[in-house]
């Protein structure tokens, strides 16, 4: 009996290349939108290159686990 057909998961769906990326922590929970740097990962030579201008705007929430689930019960 022959092994069932397997396929490479990783091979279906979307790719994706990494060009930049920043590090958010609960200290950049703010209200309203505030500006990041972006740490570029891919230089000029790539042939993914996109002019990235080294920063990116987001507003950043949080949600304490509490919220989502009783902390306590009894």
């Amino acid at each position: 009996i022959s092994p069932p057909l397997s396929y490479d998961q990783s091979a279906l769906g979307p790719k994706y290349n990494l060009l930049a990326h920043t590090t958010l922590t609960v200290e950049h929970v703010r209200e309203g939108f505030k500006t990041h740097d972006l740490t570029l990962s891919a230089t000029e030579e790539s042939p993914f290159w996109l002019p990235l201008f080294g920063n990116m705007c987001c507003r950043l929430m949080a949600q304490p686990l509490c919220v989502l689930q009783p902390v306590i019960s009894g």
